[in-house]
């Protein structure tokens, strides 16, 4: 049995999904990290004080777990970079050989 590869289609990367994680997890990163200042702007809308404390409690001991969210996030997002990164240096070194 061998493990030489038979085909040149052995591996697909799909570019085009990894881009739009890429802009879906940056856009889910920006709104998590503009949490703060929503939860600010929605509290002065309300204008009903009792409202706008149950607001700010809540967002308060949300903010814990947002703060890991967004770590992890950040993660994800970096290997999705790595992941674009690394493909297309192997592409274009696999053109360069080609080319010879």
């Amino acid at each position: 049995m061998s493990n030489t590869c038979t085909s040149a289609a052995d591996l697909k990367v799909d570019g085009r999904l990894l881009d739009a994680s890429e802009r879906s997890l940056g856009s889910i990163r920006t709104a998590l990290q503009r949490c703060p200042a929503t939860q600010d702007a929605l509290a002065h809308a309300v204008g009903a004080t009792r409202m706008s404390d149950v607001m700010h409690t809540f967002a308060d001991n949300w903010k814990d777990n947002r703060k890991e969210t967004l770590w992890n996030l950040g993660q994800v997002l970096n290997l999705v970079r790595d992941t674009k990164e690394a493909f297309a240096s192997i592409d274009r070194d696999l053109a360069a050989r080609a080319k010879g």
